[in-house]
């Protein structure tokens, strides 16, 4: 018995190439992973080296969920044979945070320009928390602890919802608690002014200064940046001790919301000096030169007047002029000195005294003959002179009155 039998060889496919290659890292909840086979059919995806069933199109579309993280691989089988395995695509899912830990408040009310405080309750080990003002972060990370944690809001100055990003300090899987915080933000304070401005500078006893603050009520005064207890009213009353010297600042508070800080306004509250030392000078007689003075002191001013209005010279030496001390006409004029260290000092009266011109007053008309004598009158304001005059030789002689001389 004779016959013939025809054996048909198919070829092996052409080993099939997954793409992209991997590996491929993702977070739990992203778009899914397509992994893509260049073999047109016959394909037969596998996952860590078992089929996956149903699995047999050019693409493999893989859900995002960490139970399939593994490496991929795919066979074309056609005609019953068989291709070699394809290179391995390996693809890693990773777990999202948790969405249990609970946000609280819930709402709250805070002045214009505060921060918030949020409570995180529940939160896990490994995972990074912080708040959100819809797309920009408002605080910084902290770190869970397996318990609770606080979130400090930047300052806020409208209101708004805060929301809690979760984020794996490892993966950087992040998601967005379910949970929030509505945020009111109360209109701002306004920033009092205080009036008079800066600076005020005044004497030891002077006036009480008055500081007032453009704020009705609400206020609260500070003095180098610490309260001042029981200071709350629109005005300020300042008395002129040199230890109320300081800077003065005020808040306005309203509905338990604080304005920013006035402008400071600088007092400063100087001693009294003491009054110069200076000493009158020597009399002068009439037509004689004005005498110059001194004193002893800093910043010293001259006055014609008691009531220290009417400046006429600054410093020392300082010389009067005929409008000061009138060196024609008898008289005491007095000069009044102070000295400024911080404030003026009192007076230092120094008096210039012009004397008259002597006169000297011989007495009545005399005859008198050779070998007498007579006694003259005394000199007028300077001193009492007793003059003995005797008159020699063979003749009488007269002797006149005559002002300011003696003629014989």
């Amino acid at each position: 018995m004779s016959g013939t039998s025809v054996v048909t060889v198919t070829p092996i496919p052409t080993t099939p190439n997954v793409t992209p290659a991997g590996p491929l890292v993702v977070c739990e909840g992203s778009s899914s992973v397509v992994l893509t086979s260049d073999a047109a059919s016959g394909n037969q995806w596998y996952k860590d080296g078992s089929p996956i069933g149903g699995a047999t199109a050019t693409t493999l579309n893989i859900t995002t969920v960490p139970g399939n993280s593994g490496s991929y691989t795919v066979i074309s089988t056609v005609s019953g044979c068989a291709s070699a395995v394809s290179n391995a695509a390996s693809v890693t899912i990773d777990a999202l945070p948790l969405n249990s830990p609970g946000v609280s408040p819930i709402n709250t009310t805070i002045c214009s320009g505060s921060s918030v405080t949020v409570t995180i309750v529940g939160t896990e080990s490994g995972i990074n928390y912080r708040l959100f003002d819809g797309s920009t972060p408002v605080s910084a990370f902290v770190a869970g602890t397996g318990g609770s944690i606080n979130l400090i809001s930047s300052a806020l100055t409208a209101s708004t919802t805060l929301t809690v990003e979760a984020m794996n300090a490892i993966t950087g899987c992040s998601i967005i608690l379910p949970g929030t915080t509505a945020v009111t933000v109360s209109a701002s304070i306004p920033t009092p002014v205080i009036s008079p401005v800066s600076p005020v500078i005044a004497c030891v006893g002077d006036p009480t200064i008055v500081l007032t603050s453009s704020a009705i009520s609400g206020n609260q005064w500070y003095k180098d940046g610490v309260p001042m207890p029981g200071e709350v009213n629109q005005t300020l009353n300042i008395s002129t001790g040199v230890v109320n010297s300081g800077s003065y600042t005020v808040y306005e508070i309203q509905s338990g919301c604080t304005s920013a800080a006035s402008l400071p306004v600088t007092v400063t509250i100087n001693s009294i000096a003491s009054p110069p030392v200076a000493s009158n000078p020597n009399p002068i007689c009439v037509g004689q030169t004005i005498p110059t003075l001194t004193a002893s002191g800093s910043n010293l001013n001259w006055y014609s007047d008691a009531a220290l209005t009417m400046l006429v010279g600054t410093g020392s030496p300082f010389t009067p002029s005929a409008s000061e001390v009138d060196n024609m006409t008898a008289g005491s004029y007095p000069l009044y000195v102070t000295q400024t260290i911080g404030c003026e000092s009192a007076a230092t009266i120094v008096t210039v005294v012009v004397n008259p011109v002597v006169a000297a007053n011989a007495g009545v008309n005399t005859n008198l003959c050779d070998g007498q004598n007579i006694i003259l009158g005394e000199v007028q304001r300077q001193r009492v002179v007793a003059e003995h005059i005797r008159i020699a030789g063979p003749a009488c002689h007269r002797v006149s009155q005559v002002h300011n001389q003696i003629r014989l």
